[in-house]
């Protein structure tokens, strides 16, 4: 069942995470959001706008925030918040749900390279009261270069494996129902994937299909090592099997280590002894690697262990349209020159 309306209550947020978005987050907000909400609701009820849209600015390093406050003035279903630094884009999705009033919460990204027609399939799936979760899958990437395709590729692949989420075309472009919602922030854990922890919430799920759009204004702000980190956030955050293979590694290394003693011991007996330089260096520089390797994968539980105990909150916001940040306080013991 729908609850019912208030006033102060959206049938519809749509957050919008962003990181150093000035140049195109004015033109998504009014040239592609704001014609596909109008389409989709009928706005007689003058006393409530049944949608919001919620900017949340990761600690960005130009303007973004200022266009935010400039849209929130002049379009009152506009809302925005500024993280004290850079968090993460898990960190502002986070913020974002935490925020969000509506009935239906859709994230996407605030580049435009998520169709805004797209939302309207997902509203009309919604609408019909079957699915909790409506996922876009990306149908085509052609503006990723064939590098990227190749690693989300092989990264999708990889967590099928493991973990048995399958999350190829997928994304974070995905619209949800309240209870999901609630749902998602009640879980414990301060490390977050969205694109994983959602479907791995279960509720009743359905994919729509999209085709990747060009970018409104800049290039991608995402590094190679920035998304090697994401990859191996989300492999360890629902998988403890890197660890696994370790332990079977070292299982096999045991056994090799038997045949070599059974085969080194027989050429003694029968006096065809020869030093073993070359599969002494190879197994020494395999073992070794593997040992690192592995330390490095423990390494990586143990932070992500120091993480989630220290208890650090996710993000700090600093200001918001709704309510600015106050100015500093001078201390009572100080003393102005």
């Amino acid at each position: 069942m729908t609850a019912p309306q208030t006033p102060s209550r959206p049938q519809l947020s749509i957050i919008l995470p962003s990181y150093n978005e000035a140049e195109g987050i004015a033109k998504v907000v009014k040239e592609l959001l704001h014609p596909t909400l109008q389409k989709l609701f009928n706005e007689s009820d003058e006393t409530s706008t049944p949608y919001e849209v919620l900017i949340v600015d990761d600690g960005s390093k130009d303007e973004t925030f200022a266009q935010a406050q400039a849209l929130a003035a002049e379009l009152p279903w506009v809302r925005g918040l500024r993280f004290s630094r850079n968090f993460g884009k898990e960190a502002a999705i986070y913020a974002g749900l935490e925020a969000a009033k509506g009935e239906a919460v859709l994230v996407m990204d605030s580049d435009g390279q998520h169709p805004p027609e797209v939302i309207e399939q997902m509203w009309a799936i919604w609408k019909t009261n079957q699915f909790d979760i409506i996922s876009g899958v990306k149908q085509d990437r052609s503006v990723d270069s064939l590098f990227g395709r190749a690693a989300s590729g092989m990264f999708y692949g990889v967590m099928k494996q493991l973990t048995k989420i399958d999350l190829h075309g997928h994304s974070d472009f995905k619209m949800m129902r309240d209870t999901v919602v609630r749902e998602y922030l009640a879980q414990p854990e301060r490390m977050r994937f969205f694109r994983a922890l959602i479907p791995w919430l279960g509720f009743r799920q359905a994919n729509v299909p999209f085709i990747v759009a060009e970018r409104v204004a800049g290039t991608s702000r995402w590094s190679l090592m920035g998304l090697a980190r994401l990859a191996l956030t989300a492999v360890t955050s629902f998988t403890g099997a890197p660890l696994y293979w370790s332990a079977y590694i070292g299982a096999f290394g045991l056994l090799a280590s038997f045949l070599l003693a059974l085969q080194a011991f027989y050429s003694w007996c029968v006096g065809i002894a020869v030093p073993g330089w070359t599969s002494l260096t190879f197994l020494n520089l395999f073992f070794g690697s593997t040992i690192l390797l592995s330390l490095g994968l423990i390494g990586v539980y143990v932070h992500q262990i120091f993480e989630e105990v220290k208890g650090r909150k996710p993000f700090i916001v600093a200001e918001s349209t709704e309510q600015p940040l106050p100015p500093p306080q001078t201390p009572p013991n100080s003393q102005t020159p």
